[in-house]
């Protein structure tokens, strides 16, 4: 139990500094046996501001980019408020309180309409799926994309043999986990409703992906800040390894 407690101190640490981009290895979870629930910030704020977090008066992120995923961060189970704030203006903060369950993982989910911050707690999935495949949710945040059509395309396969994993997802959903054999993968994402070669270019595809078995991820869909090409970015974090 001391090893196990020292791993997590010791990754705790590490989710102070947060990476930036496509971070497939962020948010790796942290078995602790029945004692300690495991909280992460995905900061998918519009505003481009870094942010502090903290429940009570403890802090367990700090400086966090925008579109990162923190690792997670052990808590003691139980009732607790999770405070975030902007690091340029402290002033700018939400609280949001939640039960917190032993031996479970949260999100704290954090958006912005440009007016301030909203803070949301999801249920992040604890469990490896079934073998032979993962689990995937998807985080729709690019407001300019509008809906979309989300693609896993299999390597080698093309996208007129493919169907969308998810059709018209509206800017502000947050999918459920979905089950999808292992193997490579490609993200493309297009405007609901079309796809090559009716002639509307994709809004994005990413390289090959390797996704296992037993894993779970979050895909994050944000705007581009400052380029146009592609119009959206996505950022997978890992939420059972």
């Amino acid at each position: 139990m001391a090893s196990l407690l020292k791993l997590t101190v010791a990754r705790w640490a590490a989710g102070l500094i947060v990476s930036v981009t496509i971070c497939s290895g962020c948010g790796d979870s942290i078995s602790e046996p029945g004692h300690t629930a495991l909280v992460r910030v995905i900061n998918a704020s519009t505003n481009a501001q870094a942010i502090n977090a903290s429940y009570g008066t403890m802090p367990f992120v700090l400086n966090q980019g925008p579109n990162t995923f923190s690792y997670y961060a052990p808590l003691t189970p139980g009732q607790v408020t999770v405070s975030i704030s902007s690091v340029s203006n402290p002033q700018n903060t939400v609280q949001t309180g939640h039960n917190f369950l032993a031996a479970q993982e949260y999100s704290v989910f954090v958006t912005n309409n440009g007016l301030g911050y909203q803070a949301t707690i999801l249920n992040d999935q604890s469990t490896a799926p079934p073998a032979g495949y993962f689990a995937v949710r998807l985080l729709q945040q690019a407001s300019k994309a509008g809906n979309v059509d989300i693609y896993l395309l299999p390597s080698g396969a093309t996208l007129a043999n493919t169907n969308p994993l998810l059709t018209a997802v509206s800017p502000g959903t947050a999918s459920s986990y979905i089950n999808v054999p292992s193997g490579p993968y490609a993200i493309v994402i297009f405007p609901t409703g079309t796809k090559l070669p009716q002639g509307n270019p994709v809004v994005y595809t990413s390289a090959s992906t390797q996704f296992s078995d037993g894993q779970a991820r979050t895909i994050l869909i944000v705007d581009q800040q400052v380029v146009k090409t592609p119009a959206v970015n996505a950022v997978i974090g890992s939420d059972w390894n």
